[in-house]
């Protein structure tokens, strides 16, 4: 699907990987962190409040320690053979 800006988008849920769970920030918890090569689920993209331009993924199965809302798109990769829309 395209959005009005004609940008390719995925409708949520959608699964990714992650491909980098590298320099966890210190404020988050370790069993609030995600893992390398491991699969979730994202319900939610937000825009990165600290940069403003890059996405953000709230996903299923773990939530990060305040201030923080979730993770980083750029360190996932969408599986789109295997996501649930």
């Amino acid at each position: 699907m395209k959005n009005k800006e004609n940008i390719e988008y995925i409708d949520v849920p959608f699964s990714v990987i992650c491909r980098d769970a590298d320099d966890r920030p210190l404020a988050i918890e370790e069993e609030n962190w995600i893992a390398s090569e491991t699969m979730y689920t994202v319900v939610d993209v937000k825009q990165d409040l600290i940069s403003g331009e890059k996405g953000c993924y709230i996903l299923l199965e773990v939530k990060p320690n305040e201030p923080y809302k979730g993770f980083m798109a750029d360190r996932f990769e969408v599986c789109m053979e295997i996501s649930p829309n």
